[in-house]
């Protein structure tokens, strides 16, 4: 049968920002230094070192010997992208002897305790691993929310693939390790990529934790209640509840949150079941146990440190009606697709 190429010119995939600081030798230490570990810092004599790290990587990127390094690691991105659409048995191509933990949930769920067992309990040092490629950057949540747009689904690709690029030649384990907060949004789609080969830990916590913890979170850099603006949850959310822009300029800070939670969860029930493995982690109640399968799992004796979360109080908001609903709402979704949504404290 005769067949026929479509050449498409006007293609544009950029290298994310993320490969353009790995490739270009910013330290990984720099941005681990500025961030800390669980968000809780503000550095500005780190930040400063951070920014003169990058600002000399991008002068050596534009250098023959950092445009060569550039082209090496687009040739070797562009080849796990082209396997990732067309070779139905990429992963056993590049990562032969590999499984992922996909660590998913929003924030303020406990992932960096999640996080940094996996990592003592596989023995990796965190601190050696590029912060950008590990660590809620790459892919862009943008692409990963709306991966149901034909038009996030070519970078979403190509960004993935950077990042296992950068797996096969950096990361120190079989076990591979990911914090990725808007994966739950496209789960669906992960697990066609991973299949068996993956496992996600799903971090829940009652919506009024997240709340408080994020305030607090941003008042320690003196700064107001977290912004669903700035950080994109309200296209999220508009998109998802078909909310207008008059009714959510008029929520609280809580509502906006609880509308958030709700949209977040029923979105991960839609791509239930998996073919890989679900682990639901539940603030404050399980996370222990979780990590003690997995090592058991992995035949590894291993104690994993203690998660302690602190006492808290709440407002009357997060016991009404409206807050149950949203539960019911997220039930109802997971039940449809033959998973029970956990019993989840107010903490």
């Amino acid at each position: 049968m005769r067949t026929f190429q479509f050449d498409w010119p006007d293609l544009k995939l950029p290298l994310a920002q993320a490969s353009l600081h790995y490739i270009g030798g910013v330290d990984p230490a720099l941005r681990w230094e500025k961030r800390g570990l669980k968000s809780h810092q503000k550095d500005e004599e780190a930040s400063r070192r951070l920014q003169e790290a990058i600002n000399e990587a991008n002068r050596q990127l534009r250098t023959p010997a950092g445009q060569e390094k550039l082209q090496k690691f687009m040739g070797e991105s562009l080849e796990i992208f082209n396997d990732l659409l067309r070779t139905p048995n990429w992963l056993d191509k590049h990562f032969p002897d590999h499984r992922f933990y996909f660590i998913i949930g929003p924030m303020r769920t406990g992932g960096t305790y999640i996080f940094t067992e996996l990592c003592n309990m596989f023995g990796i040092d965190w601190k050696d691993l590029n912060f950008r490629m590990v660590h809620d950057s790459i892919p862009t949540p943008e692409f990963l929310a709306f991966l149901e747009n034909p038009i996030s689904w070519l970078p979403f690709a190509f960004e993935l693939a950077q990042y296992l690029n950068w797996v096969k030649r950096e990361y120190p384990s079989p076990r591979v390790i990911k914090k990725r907060i808007t994966f739950g949004h496209c789960l669906g789609v992960m697990d066609r990529l991973f299949g068996d080969r993956a496992e996600y830990l799903l971090l829940t916590r009652h919506p009024a934790g997240i709340a408080q913890s994020g305030s607090e979170l941003l008042e320690s850099f003196h700064q107001d209640a977290p912004n669903p603006e700035e950080q994109g949850w309200n296209v999220l959310v508009q998109d998802r509840t078909k909310i207008s822009e008059e009714k959510w300029e008029a929520l609280a800070y809580e509502e906006r949150i609880l509308k958030y939670w709700e949209v977040y969860f029923r979105d991960a029930g839609e791509s239930l079941p998996l073919n890989g493995t679900l682990r639901t982690v539940v603030f404050g109640e399980n996370s222990e146990q979780v990590i003690s399968r997995i090592a058991a799992d992995n035949s590894r004796d291993y104690e994993p440190g203690k998660f302690s979360p602190k006492d808290r109080e709440f407002d009357e908001f997060w016991s009404s009606e409206k807050v149950e609903e949203c539960f019911d709402e997220v039930r109802s979704t997971w039940r449809l697709h033959g998973v029970d949504f956990p019993a989840i404290p107010l903490r």
